[in-house]
């Protein structure tokens, strides 16, 4: 194949990058989900996660970071309840900014809600997911013995390189020209090793159903039917007070009067 003389010139140097590139094809659109067949329909309620490896990051004999592979119904835990959430990259600004802070945010009011674990699984590499856990926090150096330490943070990054996972779990999407197939955004509660609810966001920058305040909502119990009585009982008993109060001052004008202000019918 031989570039035709335009497309040769266009990418000559000294011209700016954009410049480079004809416009044509320089963005590919992005493929729809029934154009992604190698991808199943997405997780229901009620099914198992399926049983596939992904990285962890821990530490090896010489003290350096390094990745294991782990199933990921290990990292969940099969008699426990606990929330898997996919994000389409490590980096990213929602991931960054929003997503993955609101659940380390979140994480105690999730603890008390019955959540044992919060994973974090993105389509990384374990190297990129090591350096995001470096920025945000959850790998500290330290001038002591021990130079690297892992925190015990409450939530746990996994990475899903291949996008095993996601595309088993029918979460991956195709996010378009230059990030390719990515995980969903997604957020799974597992009871059990059981979905027992799913939502998800679409593309790179909606964060909504599945952010760390929605779970909680979705988490915390409804108020008891004797809570919901009690208040009922208190706006009747206040309506009656308040009439009550409102036909004693009426009383009270009327004998202060004399009742000459007052016509009968």
């Amino acid at each position: 194949f031989v570039p035709s003389s335009n497309i040769h010139d266009s990418i000559q140097r000294g011209k700016p990058l954009m410049l480079r590139i004809p416009l044509l094809g320089r963005f590919r659109k992005k493929k729809s989900k029934e154009e992604l067949v190698d991808i199943p329909p997405p997780i229901e309620i009620g099914a198992s996660i399926p049983d596939v490896d992904v990285e962890i990051l821990t530490k090896d004999e010489e003290g350096n970071i390094t990745s294991v592979p782990a199933s990921i119904n290990e990292v969940l835990g099969n008699n426990t309840k606990s929330i898997l959430i996919g994000m389409p990259g490590a980096f990213t600004p929602t991931c960054t900014k929003v997503h993955l802070p609101g659940y380390i945010s979140a994480s105690k009011s999730l603890k008390n809600l019955g959540i044992e674990n919060i994973a974090i699984v993105t389509t990384n590499d374990r190297f990129v997911t090591e350096q995001w856990a470096r920025n945000i926090g959850l790998i500290r150096e330290s001038d002591g013995e021990d130079k690297i330490e892992i925190l015990d943070t409450p939530v746990t990054l996994l990475a899903d390189g291949d996008g095993d996972l996601v595309k088993s779990l029918g979460l991956a999407d195709d996010m378009g020209f230059g990030l390719g197939i990515r995980s969903q955004r997604f957020a799974l509660i597992i009871d059990e090793g059981s979905v027992t609810n799913v939502l998800t966001d679409d593309g790179m920058e909606e964060c909504i159903e599945t952010s760390a305040i929605n779970i909680v909502n979705i988490l915390t119990p409804p108020p008891p039917p004797e809570d919901i009585m009690n208040n009922n009982e208190l706006l009747i008993d206040g309506k009656v007070i308040a009439g009550g109060v409102s036909l004693a001052l009426i009383v009270a004008a009327f004998l202060t009067s004399g009742g000459e202000n007052y016509q009968y019918y």
